[in-house]
Protein backbone atom coordinates (compact mmCIF):
# COMPACT_ATOMS: atom_id res chain seq x y z
CA UNK A 1 0.00 0.00 0.00
CA UNK A 2 1.05 3.35 -0.31
CA UNK A 3 0.89 4.45 3.07
CA UNK A 4 3.28 2.00 4.32
CA UNK A 5 5.41 4.16 6.84
CA UNK A 6 9.11 5.16 6.06
CA UNK A 7 10.47 3.45 8.93
CA UNK A 8 9.02 -0.08 7.51
CA UNK A 9 10.83 0.66 4.01
CA UNK A 10 14.31 -0.18 5.40
CA UNK A 11 15.96 -3.69 4.34
CA UNK A 12 17.39 -4.35 7.79
CA UNK A 13 17.50 -3.10 11.03
CA UNK A 14 19.06 -3.42 14.14
CA UNK A 15 17.52 -6.15 16.82
CA UNK A 16 17.54 -3.05 19.64
CA UNK A 17 16.28 -0.70 17.04
CA UNK A 18 13.67 -3.52 15.79
CA UNK A 19 12.11 -4.74 19.22
CA UNK A 20 11.97 -0.38 20.34
CA UNK A 21 10.62 0.96 17.11
CA UNK A 22 9.49 -1.57 14.21
CA UNK A 23 7.79 -4.04 15.45
CA UNK A 24 5.15 -2.07 17.49
CA UNK A 25 5.19 0.08 14.14
CA UNK A 26 4.51 -3.29 12.13
CA UNK A 27 2.01 -4.49 14.92
CA UNK A 28 -0.57 -1.50 14.65
CA UNK A 29 0.41 -1.38 10.65
CA UNK A 30 -0.96 -5.04 10.17
CA UNK A 31 -3.93 -4.32 12.99
CA UNK A 32 -4.93 -1.73 10.65
CA UNK A 33 -4.36 -3.82 7.37
CA UNK A 34 -7.20 -6.29 8.63
CA UNK A 35 -8.96 -3.52 9.80
CA UNK A 36 -8.91 -2.23 6.01
CA UNK A 37 -10.15 -6.11 4.70
CA UNK A 38 -12.94 -5.85 6.48
CA UNK A 39 -14.34 -2.35 6.09
CA UNK A 40 -17.17 -2.46 4.10
CA UNK A 41 -18.34 -0.69 0.70
CA UNK A 42 -21.45 0.72 -0.37
CA UNK A 43 -21.64 2.59 -4.39
CA UNK A 44 -23.42 5.42 -5.18
CA UNK A 45 -25.94 2.63 -6.95
CA UNK A 46 -27.15 0.72 -3.55
CA UNK A 47 -30.52 1.67 -2.65
CA UNK A 48 -30.50 0.13 0.76
CA UNK A 49 -30.45 1.51 3.86
CA UNK A 50 -26.84 1.69 5.35
CA UNK A 51 -26.89 2.46 9.16
CA UNK A 52 -24.45 5.10 9.62
CA UNK A 53 -23.42 6.49 13.30
CA UNK A 54 -21.01 8.72 12.11
CA UNK A 55 -19.79 10.02 8.91
CA UNK A 56 -16.88 11.74 7.39
CA UNK A 57 -16.33 15.55 6.77
CA UNK A 58 -14.37 14.84 4.07
CA UNK A 59 -14.81 12.61 1.65
CA UNK A 60 -11.46 10.02 0.46
CA UNK A 61 -9.56 9.48 -3.00
CA UNK A 62 -7.33 7.23 -4.20
CA UNK A 63 -5.56 7.74 -7.78
CA UNK A 64 -3.31 6.01 -10.60
CA UNK A 65 -4.03 2.52 -9.10
CA UNK A 66 -2.99 -0.14 -11.70
CA UNK A 67 -5.46 -2.74 -10.20
CA UNK A 68 -8.96 -2.32 -8.71
CA UNK A 69 -8.76 -4.43 -6.08
CA UNK A 70 -6.03 -3.04 -4.64
CA UNK A 71 -7.70 0.19 -5.21
CA UNK A 72 -10.28 -0.77 -2.69
CA UNK A 73 -7.96 -2.36 -0.39
CA UNK A 74 -6.52 1.24 -0.25
CA UNK A 75 -9.74 2.91 0.39
CA UNK A 76 -10.32 0.41 2.71
CA UNK A 77 -7.07 1.41 4.38
CA UNK A 78 -7.04 5.01 4.85
CA UNK A 79 -10.91 5.13 6.28
CA UNK A 80 -9.44 2.42 9.05
CA UNK A 81 -6.56 4.72 9.45
CA UNK A 82 -9.45 7.46 10.21
CA UNK A 83 -11.09 4.60 12.27
CA UNK A 84 -14.20 4.54 10.32
CA UNK A 85 -15.51 0.60 8.91
CA UNK A 86 -16.95 1.56 5.86
CA UNK A 87 -17.16 3.63 3.02
CA UNK A 88 -20.59 4.93 1.49
CA UNK A 89 -21.53 6.88 -2.21
CA UNK A 90 -18.35 4.75 -3.44
CA UNK A 91 -17.33 5.98 -7.05
CA UNK A 92 -14.60 4.21 -8.71
CA UNK A 93 -13.76 5.01 -12.09
CA UNK A 94 -11.32 3.15 -14.84
CA UNK A 95 -10.12 4.85 -17.21
CA UNK A 96 -7.52 3.50 -20.20
CA UNK A 97 -4.04 5.25 -20.85
CA UNK A 98 -2.79 4.58 -24.50
CA UNK A 99 1.17 4.04 -24.33
CA UNK A 100 2.50 6.06 -27.34
CA UNK A 101 5.61 4.00 -28.05
CA UNK A 102 3.81 0.64 -28.39
CA UNK A 103 0.96 0.66 -31.08
CA UNK A 104 -2.04 -0.86 -29.89
CA UNK A 105 -0.81 -1.25 -25.97
CA UNK A 106 -3.01 0.05 -23.47
CA UNK A 107 -3.53 -0.42 -20.00
CA UNK A 108 -6.44 1.16 -17.30
CA UNK A 109 -5.88 3.18 -14.29
CA UNK A 110 -8.35 3.00 -11.89
CA UNK A 111 -9.29 6.46 -9.16
CA UNK A 112 -11.81 6.23 -6.34
CA UNK A 113 -13.61 8.51 -4.10
CA UNK A 114 -15.97 7.70 -1.18
CA UNK A 115 -17.19 8.95 2.00
CA UNK A 116 -15.95 6.83 5.56
CA UNK A 117 -18.38 6.48 7.99
CA UNK A 118 -18.75 4.43 10.99
CA UNK A 119 -21.46 2.04 10.91
CA UNK A 120 -23.81 0.15 13.05
CA UNK A 121 -22.54 -3.36 12.44
CA UNK A 122 -25.43 -4.85 14.55
CA UNK A 123 -28.58 -2.98 13.00
CA UNK A 124 -26.85 -3.81 9.77
CA UNK A 125 -26.25 -7.50 10.21
CA UNK A 126 -30.20 -7.65 11.60
CA UNK A 127 -31.45 -5.49 8.23
CA UNK A 128 -29.08 -8.11 6.13
CA UNK A 129 -31.24 -11.11 7.90
CA UNK A 130 -34.65 -9.61 7.79
CA UNK A 131 -33.99 -8.83 3.91
CA UNK A 132 -32.76 -12.15 3.24
CA UNK A 133 -35.97 -13.87 5.75
CA UNK A 134 -38.16 -11.55 3.36
CA UNK A 135 -36.78 -12.78 0.38
CA UNK A 136 -37.05 -16.34 1.24
CA UNK A 137 -41.17 -15.82 2.06
CA UNK A 138 -42.39 -13.89 -0.70
CA UNK A 139 -40.43 -15.85 -3.78
CA UNK A 140 -41.69 -19.04 -3.06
Amino acid sequence: LTTKPAKLLHPSYCTICFDQEIAPEIETYEATLEKARNVGLWSNNYRGNVPVLKKSREPISAKDFADSEELTLQMGFLAAELGFNGLVDMKIKGRKVRNDGVKGYQTMLWDAEGWPVLVDEEKLSRNEFREAHWRQLHHR
